[in-house]
């Protein structure tokens, strides 16, 4: 599988490109501002984009998003939970912290065990509520795009509207720490890491244990 990032926002959230090397499809996962500099990834890249994919619909996860959908044609997708988002600043967070937002209509909402077919790549749709109701992650054999669910050394927030710091370590322990050891996790903000890693050195899961 082949993996680019560029961090956008003014919260550094990275947003990733996610292609077969085959078909030389992709995803783009979290466009959450700097049009140009996705842009520019995506042109470096030379894949072409099927899917965008909102981890979550924080502002900071998907501002880029409307921009991104008219340059790539891809379809928009979320979790059915977050679809508000996507269409109201309110919802979001732009509001809030002052940030301009344009509206962008989905193509398709997600579930927990949906799939994602980008070539001959397939991507497991993980509901990961915590962080926010509708939280996600996607899972390929050997890779995680974990949103703002799983951090380096962490995990995301929980004091936002819709966060629940009990549902957050469920969906760790219940649902990520079940995948494979090795498995590379590329996080919505910060360094990645992977599933063994978190299991023995995350402190803020352990201690829930």
């Amino acid at each position: 599988m082949y993996v680019a990032s560029v961090t956008v926002s003014d919260y550094m959230t990275n947003c990733y490109l996610a292609g077969c090397e085959e078909t030389k499809e992709a995803m783009i996962v979290d466009p959450g501002g700097n049009f140009e500099s996705i842009q520019k990834m995506i042109e470096h890249s030379g894949y072409k984009i099927k899917y965008i994919v909102c981890t979550h619909g924080h502002h900071d996860h998907i501002l880029a998003t409307k921009q991104i959908k008219d340059y790539t044609q891809a379809k928009v997708y979320i979790h059915e939970k977050e679809r508000k988002c996507l269409q109201n600043s309110l919802f979001n967070g732009a509001v809030v912290f002052g940030v301009k937002h344009e509206s962008c209509k989905e193509d398709g909402t997600l579930s927990d065990g949906d799939e994602l077919e980008v070539g001959n790549l397939r991507f497991s749709v993980i509901h990961t509520p915590g962080h926010t109701k509708g939280g996600i992650c996607l899972y390929t054999p050997g890779h995680l795009f974990s949103g703002d669910t799983l951090f380096y050394g962490t995990i995301g927030r929980t004091d936002f509207p819709g966060g629940n710091y009990k549902e957050i370590v469920h969906s760790i322990q219940e649902k990520l720490y079940q995948l494979p050891e090795e498995t590379i996790v590329y996080p919505g903000h910060g360094n990645k890491t992977t599933i063994g890693h978190e299991k023995m050195y995350n402190a803020v899961v352990r201690l829930e244990r």
